[in-house]
């Protein structure tokens, strides 16, 4: 090719340099349990990455009948056009890559491990070519995950999620890539991009936490938390604050892993105190607006004993979701880990985040759209008959707390269906 008056030479099916390697696992297993996790291996390459054929020339597995490593040879062919410098890159980056596998089986976990070398423990035993009739027979139930394929070797780590049955077949669930390499050309542009985002990003929380603040301040000074309504917005209020502070401070410590699942394990707390107080509230106003229906002009005022009876009932709610998700996280138990320690300090691995976090969020915002709707609904078709409604305290926060639900509860709606699709 000629490029700015030089000719550029590109190379078609390419082979690459591929280094030897060893598949380290956590348990031993037999022949037929490690070609099945190589032949994984190979599929989740092809997955991920475009324009790239690969073939196992070489399984070596020791004498014994189970081990725990295997020695790894494969031939790896480039398939589009290439410049000599993507070349190299590409085979630097496979040779480099770090990946591993957490297969779940018989109700334990297994993971392995992609190393260069042999574990000290391993280095003496002699390794014997595995028989081709069996590299034939082994078939993998490798479904079609949702993954991005690339054309490029972006990412410099792999983790892929697994199941196994009996008959060693394989069933990928997920497959994750890690530590994306920057473009050069670009990294200018992402950096100012990041760091306008993380510009809006601490200015808007900051603003949220001042007003806040301000708000709890009115609040005393004009004595509305004395009702349920402002005890409750109060508490909320409150919850905001913590789990803002907790947010800023939590995205400079995820890599110290202990901070960082405190702060995960705190927002998740706080979080779901938000849509705990929220819930009582419009239940409170509901049942206010209710009675007032049927023919009571006012309503009793709540003493300080109810008031404190439904803020530690706000305060324990979330407590139901929270301490089952931290004692199965602190037990690994397959399926049910929430992830608190990752990259963002916050529970977000499924299905665990969908059942302690999520689905209590969605469950309280739809149950509070629904009560607040049809209350206000009910009171405006009997408009004419009950006026002193419209004037009451109860229908004022009604209509408040529905913008309220309103506003939080859409951008958790497009969350999900964000994550869903």
């Amino acid at each position: 090719m000629h490029v700015n008056n030089e000719c550029t030479e590109t190379y078609t099916n390419f082979m690459l340099q591929a280094e030897t390697f060893y598949h380290v696992l956590s348990m031993t297993q037999t022949e037929e349990q490690f070609l099945s996790i190589i032949d994984t291996f190979v599929w989740s390459l092809t997955q991920v990455i475009d324009n790239l054929d690969i073939l196992r020339t070489k399984i070596l597995f020791p004498k014994n009948e189970k081990s725990k490593a295997a020695e790894v040879r494969l031939k790896v062919t480039i398939t589009k056009p290439s410049f000599i410098h993507e070349i190299r890159i590409l085979q630097y980056n496979f040779n480099n890559l770090m990946w591993e596998m957490l297969l779940a089986y018989e109700n334990n976990t297994i993971e392995i491990i992609k190393e260069q070398s042999l574990p000290i423990s391993l280095q003496n035993e002699s390794f014997n070519i595995i028989n081709n009739d069996i590299i034939k027979y082994v078939i993998n139930d490798l479904s079609r995950s949702v993954v991005n394929r690339s054309e490029h070797f972006g990412f410099n780590r792999m983790t892929v999620f697994a199941e196994q049955n009996r008959s060693f077949n394989l069933h990928v669930i997920a497959i994750v890539c890690h530590g994306y390499y920057r473009n050069q050309d670009s990294e200018d542009t992402k950096g100012l991009s990041y760091s306008i985002k993380a510009i809006l990003t601490y200015a808007c929380f900051s603003i949220s936490v001042v007003t806040l603040v301000f708000s709890i301040m009115m609040n005393r000074k004009f004595d509305l938390s004395s009702s349920i309504a402002g005890s409750n917005m109060e508490n909320i209020s409150i919850s905001l604050i913590a789990s803002n502070i907790l947010f800023m401070i939590g995205s400079y410590t995820s890599q110290i892993t202990y901070v960082c699942y405190t702060i995960g394990v705190f927002r998740h707390y706080l979080w779901l105190s938000v849509f705990s107080f929220m819930l009582i509230s419009v239940l409170y106003i509901a049942k206010n607006l209710t009675s007032m229906k049927s023919g009571n002009k006012t309503i009793k005022q709540a003493g300080t004993l109810t008031r404190r009876v439904l803020t530690v009932t706000g305060l324990i709610i979330p407590l139901l979701f929270v301490a089952p998700a931290v004692i199965l996280d602190q037990f690994n138990v397959a399926d049910l880990s929430v992830g608190y320690g990752n990259s963002v300090c916050f529970p977000n691995i499924y299905p665990a985040n969908l059942i302690f976090f999520t689905g209590p969020v969605v469950f309280s915002t739809v149950i509070n759209c629904v009560v607040l709707f049809r209350v206000i609904f009910q009171v405006c078709l009997l408009r004419m008959e009950i006026r002193h409604l419209f004037k009451s305290s109860s229908f004022k926060d009604a209509k408040l707390f529905l913008r309220l639900v309103l506003l939080s509860g859409i951008f958790w709606f497009t969350g999900l269906l964000s994550w869903y699709f």
